[in-house]
């Protein structure tokens, strides 16, 4: 199937690992040029050599803080520059913690919502004058939690859910600019962030990191977790053409761990 994806200009936030890094690959791979950026400077370059030594496209690394509002403008306006404007924005970048609720500070909540759901909000606003140019699409990565609470992942959560509720109020507003705007809500995905999640259970449930991971597993309906890899073929598929009639909701990608209609 052709995405019709090659010569597009994508921008992807928290591209240095996980389901960020993979999505900057296979874009490139169907022949997108990407930008994208991370907190981690150490890993930028290293990334961007990779990938487009094997895809043959460009590749612009950008050291940037999602949390911060001149690194986000920043950044998608040299981005554009070079790129000679934007034609997708990936938002991925967003990390919270896993810990109980008394456990979790003010200054914690503010952190994690400012650097998920404000940086997702930032980045969006500064990238539509470029989308407007030709239509667009916006691809919001969001969690699952966002619709299955879970109590040790408020913070993220809480996020999450007022995402898919961005991703639904913007699709109807950017509809008539020919923007669209979707959402994928993922459950769990083997990254680091997947690491400090079992820890958190190993130490809610007072077991060992390997018994907490043997338990979560078998709860799941497909009975594993899947690689980045896996996340990053519906994400760009959704910023595809073959996503063409679809905008203002949510595919959610979680194995059925989400039990609802």
């Amino acid at each position: 199937m052709d995405l019709e994806l090659a010569g597009k200009r994508a921008l992807v936030t928290g591209g240095s690992e996980g389901i960020g890094r993979a999505v900057v690959e296979l874009l490139a791979a169907e022949g997108c040029d990407v930008a994208f950026c991370s907190r981690r400077r150490e890993a930028l370059g290293e990334v961007a050599e990779e990938i487009a030594a094997r895809t043959g496209r460009r590749l612009l690394p950008f050291r940037a803080d999602m949390s911060k509002l001149a690194d986000i403008n920043g950044f998608v306006a040299t981005a554009a520059e070079q790129l000679g404007g934007i034609d997708i924005v990936v938002n991925n970048a967003g990390a919270s913690v896993f810990a109980e609720f008394e456990d979790v500070p003010d200054d914690r909540w503010l952190s994690d919502i400012e650097l998920k759901l404000v940086g997702y909000v930032r980045t969006i606003r500064a990238a539509l004058p470029y989308l407007r140019r030709q239509g667009g699409r916006i691809v919001n990565v969001a969690g699952n939690a966002g619709r299955q609470p879970l109590p040790y992942h408020l913070p993220g959560g809480s996020a999450n859910a007022a995402i898919l509720n961005l991703t639904v109020a913007l699709g109807q507003h950017l509809a008539s600019d020919g923007i669209r705007v979707l959402a994928c809500a993922m459950g769990p995905v083997r990254t680091a962030r997947f690491v400090k999640q079992i820890q958190a259970n190993a130490k809610r449930w007072d077991v060992s990191e390997e018994e907490a991971e043997r338990r979560f597993t078998d709860e799941l309906p497909l009975k594993y977790v899947p690689s980045p890899e896996e996340i990053a073929r519906v994400i760009v598929f959704l910023a595809s053409s073959g996503a063409a009639y679809m905008t203002g909701t949510t595919v959610t990608v979680d194995g059925g761990i989400t039990r609802g209609i």
